[in-house]
């Protein structure tokens, strides 16, 4: 009686665990690699470097530097979606703080996911061609645990932070 409630959430959560199906999750993979890949284009323009996107391509002085839809960090943001609502719902937070952190999290892998493309073409001046999309593959799992933890120690915070304010108001 106690934990039906949080039963309930975690059978939800249980359900969301399955795969999305293939139209929706093309549609949503392709924008977050078009997202990402016009970040990078933009982020490194502030690096002063000289290279322009199209579509999933990057391309850059000698070289072109495509981003993979695998690589589009879109599998990241629904493993930190998922992780930020379960902690969510043992932390017991309200509805609206784990929509708040929930977008807070995929804002978060967005932006690791333009840094990650940033420095794979900033680094990859000097390696070779090959080296770029190995890169992406490999850093993948590094910028996941990243983004999770990231939203847990926010979510911590605030817990804490909302624990104190209680306590001084009694």
């Amino acid at each position: 009686p106690k934990f039906s409630r949080d039963i309930l959430l975690a059978l939800f959560l249980l359900y969301w665990i399955h795969p999305l199906p293939g139209n929706i999750f093309g549609d949503m993979q392709l924008g977050m690699q078009a997202l990402s890949v016009q970040g990078a284009e933009r982020l490194l323009h502030c690096f002063n470097q000289r290279i322009w996107a199209d579509g999933a391509v990057l391309h850059g002085g000698f070289r072109a530097f495509e981003v993979a839809e695998a690589c589009s960090g879109l599998r990241t943001a629904v493993t930190v979606f998922l992780c930020t609502v379960g902690v969510g719902i043992l932390f017991h937070l309200r509805w609206f703080e784990i929509v708040v952190f929930s977008v807070l999290g995929l804002l978060q892998v967005l932006a690791l996911n333009v840094l990650r493309i940033t420095f794979m073409v900033m680094w990859a001046a000097r390696k070779p061609p090959e080296w770029s999309g190995a890169f992406l593959h490999d850093t993948l799992g590094v910028f996941l645990l990243i983004s999770i933890l990231l939203v847990q120690l926010e979510m911590s915070w605030w817990k804490a932070r909302h624990g104190a304010r209680l306590q001084r108001q009694q």
